[in-house]
């Protein structure tokens, strides 16, 4: 139980640095290129970046795209399933 917790702990630390950098990307590019927006996704925890147009606020493109962040979520919960199923 001390693994999980610190496990747990560990994931929480990465991922708020992570979120620091993303700021910190956007905060860098925002001035020069206003059409590029770093994000990290919430449901995969995967940094996420889309090419916005500037006058309508439109996505143009996002990398990775919508079903591959879709797809990755699914593979996470099979995977949960095949883990626990095996315990």
């Amino acid at each position: 139980e001390l693994v999980k917790l610190e496990s747990t702990q560990s994931a929480e630390v990465e991922k708020s640095a992570l979120e620091n950098a993303v700021k910190k990307l956007n905060d860098f590019v925002a001035p020069a290129v206003q059409a590029i927006r770093f994000e990290l996704d919430q449901n995969t925890e995967r940094m996420v970046v889309k090419v916005i147009d500037s006058a309508s606020q439109r996505v143009l493109r996002q990398i990775p795209n919508e079903q591959v962040l879709v797809m990755s979520q699914t593979l996470d919960k099979l995977q949960g399933l095949v883990v626990n199923h095996t315990a």
